[in-house]
């Protein structure tokens, strides 16, 4: 089974097609897309498989702290939270430590 990690986050993004016209690929960019990255990055750390941002919670509410940390390139610490317990799939353990 793969260990995957998902971050939320809920901002503006640029999205399109980038490339030459032999090979172009879709991609999205922005500070939205940078912190959900790092967000996704902090899932091992925590051993959390889903965490998301305070922006993402706003708009969906229920989620629970797991307190603020550094994350490269962002100012300030951002705070992460991971879902209700009762939005987990059954079955599903958090990464291990």
């Amino acid at each position: 089974m793969a260990d995957v990690g998902v971050g939320l986050h809920y901002g503006d993004v640029s999205y399109g097609n980038i490339g030459a016209p032999g090979r172009l690929d879709f991609t999205v960019i922005g500070s939205a897309v940078n912190l959900a990255a790092r967000i996704e990055a902090t899932c091992g750390k925590l051993g959390e498989p889903v965490l998301a941002s305070s922006a993402f919670v706003a708009r969906t509410p229920g989620w629970t702290s797991c307190g603020s940390f550094d994350m490269k390139g962002v100012a300030e610490p951002v705070e992460v939270f991971r879902p209700p317990t009762d939005a987990r799939p059954t079955g599903t353990a958090p990464f291990p430590a």
